[in-house]
Order: C-alpha cells, then structure tokens, then sequence
C-alpha cells in the first residue's frame, strides 16, 4: 500500500512539474514558444480521443494513435482563434486559409511541419465552437457526425477515403474543441485532377474555356451572358452571372446521351470537373452525381436537387435525349423537391 501511494505521489509531482513548465503563451509566442500551457493532453481531451475511436471503430476503420505532437497543434490553433483571430475559422493569424483558393490549402494541410509540431505528415482539421461557457465532449462528437463534411473526415469517406489517419491530435479549450488527423500521405485530397472553374467570374469563365470555347453572348455592368459548344457538338454551357458574386452565376450545361442512354466518358468528366471545382468540399460530390444519373436514366421524369450554401445544383433529363445540370443561386431558385 505504500510503494502503492509514493508512486501515485511521484506520478503526482511530476505531472505539477510538467504543468509549471506549460506557461500561457501570447499572440506571438504560439508560434515560438517550445511549450505553452494546454500543449499536453488533459483527461477530458483524452475522452473526446476515446469517442473518436469508439466511433471510427464501430465503422470498421483501424486504430490511430493519440498524437501528443498534433495534440500541441490543436491546442496552437486554438491559442491562435481565440487570442489572435478572434473568429471561428482554419486559418492561421499567419497563414490565412481559403478553400476557394488552392494555393491556400498549405495552410492547412502542411501545419504540422509549418508549425514544428513534430510530426512529419500531413493535417486535416475538424473544429468546434459552442455558444456554452464550456464544450462537452459527447456533445462535440455528436455535432461532428452531424456534419457532412466532418463525419467524412472522422471516418475516411469522400475525398479522404484514401488518406490513412496514423495519429490524431485533440484539444479542448473553454467554448472550443479540435482535432486534428495527421497522415503520412504526401498529396493534397483537395487537389484539382484537371481543368476547373477558379474562384472569381472571370477564372470562371477561363476555366471553362479550357474545357469547351465559349464566346460572350451579351454584357451589361451587372452580368454576362457567355455560350459554348463542345469541338462534336455534344456538350453546350451557358453561363450567366454578376461579376460582384460568384455565388449568384447561373451554369448550365447540356450533355447529348449515347444511344444506350449513358453519357460517354468525356461528357461526365465535364459535369464532374464542373461540380469539383464549384464545390472542392462537397465530399460525395461523385456519388450524389452516379446515384442522380441512375435515377433519370430509370425515369427521365425524375429531377435531382441538392442544396450547397447560398446554391442549389439540379439535374435533369433535357430535350433530345440529354442531361441538364444547373447550379443556380438560392434567389434564382423555383419550388423544386429536395433530397
């Protein structure tokens, strides 16, 4: 019983140590500091791990181990919102994150090696903010399932199915919780596989060009109308939009069918690289595109919607035995069903 309580005192006096040497670090040190107070791994943090494993567990996905070099990051970025930022957001304070903007993505992705943390992969972040004195762990974990995008990234679905977590780092801090996913794996699961739409009107507009020439129809100080034709006359877009907001352009494009009712490879490679770019985190962006085309191919009556922030995307059967997919802004919207 006595060698019992000096080894829980010793354990004790070490953790204090290890404690006093953890100092709150200001808007600067974060980023220098080799220890700032919240960097090891609380109780309550370890039980937010355990329900992420559990969860990934009863999903039939392997193990990863509790990541004390991206629990440090979490706890940074964390440091870095709520003293730096002051806003709920991926980016850093010095290192701003746009997902519309692919030569942000580092931001993310490249932190651990960014931030010296001592892992050597890469990084995938899910957040949470409660309007709670305090977030609650099993609270946290259930929002994130919630989540599309944060229950794909948790379970490796969509666009991470092929990334393997190895180590995941948490932390929790007031009103805040985080995780981070580390991988060995050197690629970037947002990357662009080919030609895309870009992040204003007018990359737009170029990046549809190196799919299909299009030509500028008409033109007044608030919109554009552009038209386009692929080279075999199978694939037409139009694009109608305002220079001031991407998010309130019209596109359509109109793929011919082959005889068997499908489309040929080339033709679903636009409508995919159009969707991709439009929406890079829409995580089952290509399946929700299959499952709709199956759909109308068995009704051509059938009309596919999907609501994506301030959009919607519409599928449907077009006239000469085509598809017609749209992106349309909310305001532009008619009374359709949604699923």
């Amino acid at each position: 019983m006595l060698q019992r309580l000096i080894i829980i005192g010793f354990f004790l006096f070490m953790t204090a140590i290890f404690a006093s040497a953890q100092k709150p670090c200001d808007g600067k040190q974060l980023f220098t500091q080799n220890d700032c107070a919240g960097d090891s791994v609380s109780a309550e943090e370890k039980a937010l791990f355990d329900l992420v494993t559990e969860y990934r567990t009863s999903k039939n996905l392997s193990a990863s181990k509790l990541s004390v070099p991206l629990s440090k990051l979490a706890n940074r970025h964390l440091i870095d919102i709520t003293v730096n930022l002051k806003a709920f957001t991926h980016s850093w304070s010095d290192c701003p994150y746009d997902i519309k903007d692919e030569k942000t993505w580092p931001c993310i992705v490249d932190s651990p090696k960014r931030m010296n943390s001592g892992y050597s992969g890469q990084g995938y972040e899910t957040l949470y903010v409660t309007t709670e004195l305090k977030a609650d762990v099993r609270t946290v974990i259930e929002a994130w399932k919630k989540s599309t995008l944060h229950n794909s990234i948790i379970t490796n679905q969509g666009m991470f199915k092929d990334l393997v977590w190895d180590e995941i780092g948490v932390a929790v801090n007031g009103n805040y919780a985080c995780l981070w996913f580390g991988t060995p794996k050197k690629t970037l699961a947002f990357s662009p596989e080919s030609p895309g739409l870009g992040i204003t009107y007018d990359e737009i507009i170029a990046g549809l060009s190196s799919i299909v020439a299009l030509r500028q129809e008409s033109s007044t100080v608030e919109s554009t109308k552009w038209l386009g034709r692929s080279a075999d006359k199978t694939i037409a877009l139009e694009v109608n939009g305002t220079k001031k907001d991407v998010t309130e352009a019209k596109m359509s494009v109109t793929a011919k069918l082959l005889p068997d009712g499908k489309l040929s490879e080339q033709n679903l490679n636009v409508l995919t690289t159009l969707l991709k770019n439009a929406f890079p985190s829409w995580p089952d962006r290509d399946a929700w595109l299959q499952t709709t085309l199956k759909a109308i191919g068995a009704n051509i009556s059938v009309v596919k919607t999907k609501v994506l922030g301030k959009n919607h995307v519409e599928v449907s059967s077009g006239a000469g035995g085509t598809i017609v997919l749209q992106i349309i802004p909310k305001s532009a919207v008619r009374a359709v069903e949604v699923d």
